[in-house]
C-alpha cells in the first residue's frame, strides 16, 4: 500500500510541475516604478508611512524571534 501511495505522489508531483505556469520575472518588479533599483531610496523617501498600518504589521510573531532568524516568501506571501 505505501508503495501505491508513494507512486500517487510522484505522479501527482510531475503533474503539477508540466502544468504550473510559466515563471514571469516581470511580476517582480513594481508596475509604478521604471527602476529595480531605488538608489539611495530616493524613491521611497517621496513616500507616507502609514504608521497604523506599520504598527499592525509590526505585531507580528516573527519581529519579536531572537536571532539568528530567516524567513522568505513561505511566510510573507500575499496573504500577510
Amino acid at each position: 500500500m505505501a508503495i501505491i501511495v508513494i507512486a500517487l505522489i510522484i505522479v501527482f508531483g510531475f503533474y503539477i510541475v508540466k502544468n504550473a505556469p510559466e515563471f514571469d520575472e516581470k511580476l517582480l518588479y513594481d508596475k509604478d516604478s521604471t527602476v529595480i533599483y531605488d538608489k539611495n531610496g530616493e524613491f521611497a523617501a517621496k513616500g507616507n508611512i502609514d504608521e497604523e498600518f506599520l504598527d499592525y504589521l509590526l505585531q507580528d510573531k516573527y519581529y519579536s524571534l531572537p536571532p539568528p532568524k530567516t524567513t522568505g516568501r513561505e511566510y510573507f506571501s500575499i496573504i500577510y
